[in-house]
């Protein structure tokens, strides 16, 4: 009885229009509850659609993290569109993963279904605000990279297009229902996601930095 009770309040509250600010939703995907924190701008006033941004924070992060690391919620308020913190899954709240095919942690040792999750995202995502359903776009680091690309993959009509940062493509094939274009950001200097021209700067950096492995 009592996890009937936790549903419907929680489809509840997120049925309620959101208005300018930061929001954190949640809503049952599954067996898990999940969350994502919107940011609203201060021109909204839910009489038109209005772009949105999945922001995928990077692994072992969280939303508030991306939030304050990435600059989007500032932006948002200059530029006039949503933006969308999903949080991954962990063991803790403030370290949090996705499962984007080959990476990451938690949430692919536990085959945790992150393109549900999103989808489920986005179909509570209209409940609360005006969604130009034909400007939905993601971006991401690293780990939300990978995360960037999963989406624009597996959601194709639903994503305008993609923009990740700081990581590849997690799997082998990519079958998009339709085209989906991509912007990619992607640094020089060795890292957790290097580019082949880095990968022998990497390896003379093993014994320094074992951390870092040998690629």
């Amino acid at each position: 009885m009592f996890p009937a009770v936790v549903l419907a309040l929680t489809m509840t509250l997120t049925s309620v229009p959101l208005t300018p600010g930061d929001t954190t939703l949640k809503l049952a995907v599954g067996d898990l509850e999940r969350s994502y924190l919107v940011h609203v701008p201060p021109g909204y006033d839910g009489t038109k659609p209005m772009p949105v941004v999945l922001a995928f924070h990077g692994g072992g992060s969280n939303p508030a993290q991306m939030v304050h690391f990435s600059g989007l919620s500032d932006k948002a308020d200059q530029a006039g569109f949503i933006v969308v913190y999903p949080a991954g899954t962990g063991r803790v709240a403030e370290a949090l993963t996705w499962n984007a095919g080959n990476c990451c942690g938690y949430a692919q040792r536990q085959n945790i279904d992150d393109i549900g999750f999103v989808t489920a995202l986005l179909n509570d995502l209209v409940r609360v605000v005006n969604v130009d359903s034909k400007r939905v776009y993601a971006t991401g680091m690293s780990n939300g990279a990978l995360m960037s690309y999963a989406v624009a993959d597996k959601l194709a009509p639903r994503i305008a297009a993609i923009a990740p940062v700081a990581g590849p493509m997690g799997t082998e094939k990519c079958q998009p229902a339709q085209p989906v274009p991509v912007i990619h950001f992607h640094g020089t200097e060795p890292g957790w996601q290097p580019t082949a021209a880095t990968r022998s700067r990497r390896k003379k950096l093993c014994p320094t930095y074992p951390r870092m492995g040998c690629m």
